[in-house]
């Protein structure tokens, strides 16, 4: 191996911890406990990656970042955080990090991400445009992402990485995960963010209209054209134009769109001249493109101009251990709304929140809140009033184990038992002790976010046995955080 490690952590126990892990990986190293001890040995060396602490005594992981991009930018930067904040996990990818863990590190983890940026030899890392400020750009004030889960802290990275890309960026998912909030993210962390952010809804506009809303028109280009009007591909000069629903567009708007993102030039409604625009498009649709491609509904050069960066947002159900913290933001933002004094809810009803398969997602759990809200006359949320509202709504699968303290174990055996038919008593004793087992250990790694070692304390298991029930029960030792156990898997 040539070049050492660069550690930066201002802790003499973590430091110690981290030079003695990577040393015994054969990685050789060098400790700093200050950043300007740091910058002063990039100076005289060149490290093959660089592991820092976000919070230092002399300033921050962020400032040692920025300032070994312009010199090495292809060096891998891992930051260390105390917490999965969206404006750091954010800001660490958007000035180049190649990754960051959460405090306290799972060094297994930490080997395998060294490795692999290693591997990789720099190839996802990208220097920050000049015109950048130097602090980084905070997030819109009107902009809040809730979530904890490693779905969305994979979705902070790829708002940081779309962000200062000048690319097209094409965002996927169901109805209501809360794509244009990820857009207006994107755009806010963007160097155009001093430019305007135009979101147009493809889908809720006929062809024409449609038509007549991106490119404009001249007057007199069609019935009731009285005077000329600017579209919003000329008003979204040098900003950012999100197109929603794009998978709604008809083959001849997706035509003349594709010729903007081509020549960078559009032709208003009713006339042959070219007008230069200069806009950075954010697409999103909740359909499946491939197969329109497949069916000729979706022009397949189009596709891939708008994906040159891709977001996959993730359903509600996928990332259910959002949804509390999801619950109470929305709880808090219609009782200002309304003036209302925030009731509070009972700990019951926010785990029952936590099993629904929420098929409208976010949008329909923000509803939801508001009805609960208005429902509740200033009173606690109890679990029946989540019970009422929610009565509609998609349960859980009738043989799953319970995660809510209102379903009893008795249930839960009553249950087992009515569906065992011809199994002997032998055979379900051991069922449900596995499943019992595996969901425990399913929603011990959620309470975790996925780290193993708390997980393996919490459980009293040594990090070996974890390990081997996690492959035998078939869990990803990377899957996402969430309250419902996942489904069995083949392994």
């Amino acid at each position: 191996m040539k070049g050492r490690i660069l550690i930066l952590e201002d802790s003499e126990h973590t430091g110690a911890l981290y030079q003695s892990a990577l040393e015994q990986a054969q990685f050789p190293t060098l400790w700093c406990d200050s950043l300007q001890k740091a910058l002063a040995a990039a100076k005289q060396e060149k490290f093959r990656l660089v592991l820092t602490d976000l919070m230092l005594p002399d300033g921050s992981g962020f400032e040692l970042v920025s300032k070994l991009r312009a010199d090495f930018p292809d060096v891998p930067i891992i930051m260390i955080t105390g917490h999965g904040g969206v404006e750091e996990a954010i800001e660490a990818t958007k000035r180049g990090a190649y990754d960051y863990l959460e405090k306290p590190v799972d060094m297994i983890e930490l080997l395998h991400l060294i490795r692999q940026a290693l591997d990789r030899a720099g190839a996802q890392i990208l220097p920050i445009p000049s015109d950048v400020d130097e602090n980084g750009i905070a997030i819109a004030r009107d902009i809040t992402l809730i979530g904890h889960s490693r779905a969305m802290q994979s979705i902070y990275k790829d708002i940081g990485r779309a962000a200062v890309q000048p690319v097209t960026v094409l965002i996927r998912g169901e109805t209501g995960t809360g794509k244009e909030l990820i857009a207006r993210a994107v755009h806010s962390h963007s160097p155009r963010n001093q430019k305007q952010f135009i979101a147009v809804n493809c889908a809720a506009l006929p062809e024409n209209l449609l038509e007549s809303e991106l490119f404009g028109h001249e007057r007199g280009a069609f019935t009731g054209a009285h005077n000329t009007r600017v579209g919003w591909f000329e008003h979204a000069q040098g900003g950012t134009l999100f197109l929603d629903e794009i998978g709604d567009m008809s083959l001849a708007t997706q035509a003349r769109v594709l010729r903007v993102l081509q020549e960078k030039v559009i032709q208003r409604v009713g006339s042959s001249k070219d007008i230069s625009v200069d806009v950075r498009i954010i697409a999103a649709t909740h359909r499946d493109l491939e197969k329109m491609i497949a069916e000729k509904t979706f022009r397949e050069d189009l596709y891939h101009r708008i994906a040159m960066a891709l977001i996959e947002m993730p359903a509600l159900r996928e990332r259910a251990s959002d949804v509390p913290l999801l619950a109470m933001h929305f709880l808090k933002k219609y009782s200002e709304a309304f003036s209302i004094r925030n009731p509070g809810i009972e700990a019951e009803a926010l785990d029952v929140l936590g099993t629904l398969a929420w098929p409208g997602n976010v949008r329909e759990l923000e509803n939801v809140m508001r009805r609960l809200l208005l429902s509740a006359r200033g009173l606690p949320i109890t679990l029946r009033c989540v019970r009422d509202i929610c009565a509609d709504l998609p349960k859980p699968a009738e043989d799953a184990v319970p995660t809510t303290r209102s379903f009893s174990m008795q249930d839960w055996i009553d249950q087992a038992l009515d569906h065992a038919q011809d199994v002997n008593s032998e055979g379900i004793r051991n069922r449900l002790i596995s499943e019992l087992d595996r969901a425990l250990l399913a929603k011990t790694l959620a309470r975790n976010h996925g780290n193993r070692t708390r997980t393996a304390r919490m459980l009293g298991l040594t990090r070996p046995t974890l390990l081997s029930k996690m492959r035998e029960y078939g869990i990803d030792q990377e899957s996402k955080s969430t309250l419902v156990p996942p489904p069995e898997e083949n392994s």
